[in-house]
């Protein structure tokens, strides 16, 4: 407590306290976010406040028990818990979005010109999946709408328009997905649900 009060300027407690309870409840702050007035990326002030007293919240992160990282190339600052803990193990539609998100972001953004935010629609994720046989059909708006919700609480995907579950929904992809699974683990995730959907299908009665 004291520490704290010796580091951070009074003006910044409370919004310091927010910004490490946002990282901890998302698992990653985002240097840019999608403004939706403006229509563009604007810089967050949570991302802003961390950098600014990186070692501090790099302290504190430490006797919890996590490991902070700041990427500066993709402007994400993210937190890792050393135990093993803490952790969330996705749905399999969850699964199939992450992925069809890392690899509409490494497709889009070599297309980027003057903007910076890689936008697709849900239609356009869904259509990677059947590319790649991982589905066969489009997935029940339910499961649709929990897994874009879901990536959505973890600052990987942020909806611009309309309900999570409409194929026309346009989704800003942000840079975060690429520490979210890597190139290592793309084609392996891809095999094991494709494999998951073949099992599937042997045992529908």
């Amino acid at each position: 407590m004291a520490d704290f009060l010796n580091e951070i300027p009074e003006r910044d407690r409370e919004k310091v306290t927010r910004a490490l309870n946002s990282l901890l409840a998302s698992t990653f702050l985002l240097r840019d976010i999608y403004d939706d007035k403006a229509e563009h990326l604007r810089t967050n002030e949570e991302y802003s406040l961390i950098e600014r007293h990186l070692d501090f919240v790099r302290a504190w992160f430490d006797v919890a028990g996590w490991d902070l990282h700041r990427d500066t190339s993709l402007g994400v600052i993210y937190c890792q818990n050393r135990l093993g803990l803490n952790r969330i193990r996705l749905d399999k539609a969850a699964t199939m979005l992450l992925l069809a998100a890392r690899l509409a972001y490494e497709e889009e953004r070599e297309k980027l010109s003057l903007r910076k935010e890689v936008v697709v629609s849900i239609r356009g994720l869904l259509d990677r999946l059947l590319t790649i046989g991982v589905i066969d059909k489009k997935l029940p708006d339910r499961a649709l709408r929990d897994g874009i919700n879901l990536l959505t609480n973890f600052r990987l995907i942020e909806r611009l328009d309309g309900p999570a579950h409409e194929p026309d929904t346009r989704l800003v992809i942000y840079p975060s997905i690429l520490l979210a699974i890597d190139n290592q683990r793309i084609a392996r995730l891809a095999r094991a649900l494709k494999e998951a959907g073949e099992e599937d299908e042997d045992e529908t009665p």
